[in-house]
């Protein structure tokens, strides 16, 4: 073999094995989600846990504020957020969105039993003190023109409902009943109907993880196709639901 064939084959292995380098799927996810207890979050880990699963990589989740989670993921701290929804995509946009719903959340209004509060949709809210847990985006969002008093988790939110604090709380419905039954305040506290709104939320993960991204959205094509996501959603959900207090 001639020294310009020798470096010529050199050059090209060194080629494929950095190709390969580059595109090699990740054998482990770090995932950020909510510094909460939350059964939304619970019920997400259980369906995006399972499918990582399905693709051979260890999934590991890490918990912190909602503001710092998007910041983590944006600049590629971790490798994406396990559920969000598609508000975050004009906040990171180096987040890339897996175009199949993991969740469809209920966004419901609480107060106490003994106020007469009827709504009917967001701006029904405009007359009151609304509390409304940092880091939500979706909440924040149809909430910033109103009486925003903020707080750290659903559980802050309805110790200050309780204490006349605030006069409604928006919490995912999920969430809210969980926080009713862990409280002990299902007696003193109510859902209010209708939700406000119903909205789909999803699994982003950062924009460098293409071949990752092509592969998790192919995955979940064929199990929405065959009805198996959909089964996935419910038992993730009923298996939370199941340890309601």
């Amino acid at each position: 073999m001639s020294n310009r064939v020798g470096k010529l084959y050199i050059i090209v292995l060194f080629f494929v094995f950095f190709t390969d380098a580059i595109f090699a799927e990740p054998k482990k996810i770090v995932l950020a989600t909510f510094n909460q207890d939350a059964p939304r979050l619970t019920a997400s880990e259980i369906i995006v846990r399972t499918l990582y699963n399905k693709l051979g990589i260890e999934l590991k989740i890490v918990k912190h504020p909602g503001n710092r989670v998007l910041l983590m993921a944006n600049s590629a701290q971790v490798d994406g957020v396990l559920l969000r929804g598609t508000i975050i995509e004009g906040l990171a946009e180096n987040l890339l969105r897996i175009p199949y719903p993991i969740a469809l959340i209920k966004y419901s209004a609480f107060t106490k039993k003994s106020k007469q509060i009827k709504i009917d949709d967001w701006n029904s809210l405009s007359p009151y003190r609304i509390g409304v847990p940092r880091g939500i985006k979706l909440i924040e969002e149809r909430t910033k023109n109103f009486n925003q008093i903020k707080n750290n988790n659903l559980l802050a939110s309805f110790k200050m409902l309780y204490l006349d604090r605030i006069d409604v709380t928006v919490l995912t419905e999920l969430d809210g009943l969980y926080a009713l039954k862990a409280m002990n305040l299902h007696n003193d506290i109510q859902k209010l109907e209708p939700a406000l709104e119903v909205s789909p939320a999803y699994h982003f993960l950062h924009k460098k993880h293409s071949n990752l991204i092509n592969k998790m959205t192919k995955l979940m094509k064929k199990m929405d196709e065959s009805g198996e996501l959909k089964k996935l959603i419910y038992q993730s959900e009923m298996t939370v639901i199941s340890t309601l207090p």
